[in-house]
């Protein structure tokens, strides 16, 4: 048994090679260690630590002497049953991408190891007790705990099929079309559209934004999609006071693009006006009051949807979704 005390040699460095003493020396931290235990393992390690006997009543042990486990994890279906047993003997959390492997006990020593290509599951390992480096390595751990969440969380969207919430940016303008045409062709209640100059409503056309709300209206009018009732709301100027623009060319051209269709007119699409000047430069799209997309509108001069826009910020977060409600409600009460 090796038990770092006051005689144990504080800066030592071992590699270890071998799955066998790998574990030897596995089991023997689990024997001293009083506190704490905190592990990142990839999500091939909780298969490992429950099913191979030794291990796991190791760390019933430990757990029972009142020593504290936290460990991140990547949950996924193949490994979902694995996690939740290991929930019973510590506190575990999710965190996408784990590709590394490491313990840390009592913030005394540290065991890094590699995970085999071969049959054993563990062929070389380091262990130290190095400060310098099981303070750097505790650091690491702290930044994932932070940003993981708690794996009981992951495994139920996993299990109820619940869709994460994500705020995500995007920079590459053909990324955020194909995202903003995907969104509004996914829409099964309502679609609320703010577009906020007159040249942008030219770049909706040219992308084929108003050519997809036809097809959503003509589809919705097909007797095998009665039930499907999509409300289209939009707020975009319909007067423009812009003199960068042939105004009398712009208003002809915007009234063409959504009324010309008989269509149009004979279905739930409602569409008031905004000042340019009253709200964002941004094209918000939300959708069914689930998801939202911002495009910011970094120059409107530009010619084309492409090079007009900078990033756009998609979310299907509650909270950041019905805070874009709330103001398309607002716009739309003041129009």
């Amino acid at each position: 048994m090796v038990y770092p005390n006051d005689d144990y040699e504080s800066n030592k460095t071992e590699v270890l090679h071998g799955n066998d003493i790998i574990i030897k020396r596995t089991l023997e931290t689990f024997s001293w260690v009083k506190k704490e235990m905190d592990a990142v393992i990839d999500s091939e390690g909780p298969a490992k630590y429950v099913l191979y006997e030794p291990i796991w009543s190791g760390l019933v042990s430990v757990t029972k002497r009142g020593v504290k486990i936290r460990g991140v994890t990547e949950v996924t279906p193949d490994n979902i049953s694995y996690c939740k047993k290991m929930t019973k003997v510590g506190e575990l959390r999710h965190l996408d991408g784990i590709r590394t492997n490491f313990g840390i006990a009592d913030g005394k020593q540290i065991l890094l190891h590699g995970v085999s290509q071969e049959k054993d599951p563990l062929s070389q390992a380091i262990l130290t007790s190095v400060k310098g480096l099981v303070e750097a390595q505790q650091y690491m751990f702290e930044n994932l705990w932070n940003k993981a969440i708690p794996a009981i969380q992951k495994i139920r969207e996993i299990e109820e099929g619940i869709k994460p919430d994500i705020i995500e940016t995007i920079t590459d303008p053909a990324k955020i079309q194909n995202l903003y045409l995907n969104l509004l062709r996914s829409a099964s209640k309502e679609i609320m559209l703010i577009i906020p100059t007159a040249n942008t409503m030219n770049h909706q056309d040219d992308v084929g934004v108003f050519a997809l709300l036809k097809e959503i209206i003509q589809d919705k009018h097909n007797i095998k999609n009665k039930n499907k009732n999509i409300d289209i709301k939009i707020l975009a100027p319909l007067q423009i006071n812009d003199n960068h623009y042939n105004i009398h060319h712009q208003q002809q051209k915007e009234h063409n693009i959504l009324m010309s269709s008989s269509l149009f007119s004979s279905v739930p699409l409602q569409y008031r006006n905004i000042e340019t000047d009253s709200t964002t430069k941004s094209i918000i799209a939300i959708i069914d009051k689930k998801e939202s997309l911002v495009i910011e509108i970094k120059d409107d001069a530009k010619d084309t949807f492409a090079d007009s826009v900078g990033f756009a910020t998609y979310s299907n977060s509650r909270a950041t979704v019905l805070s874009y409600v709330s103001i398309f409600e607002s716009f739309w009460k003041q129009s």
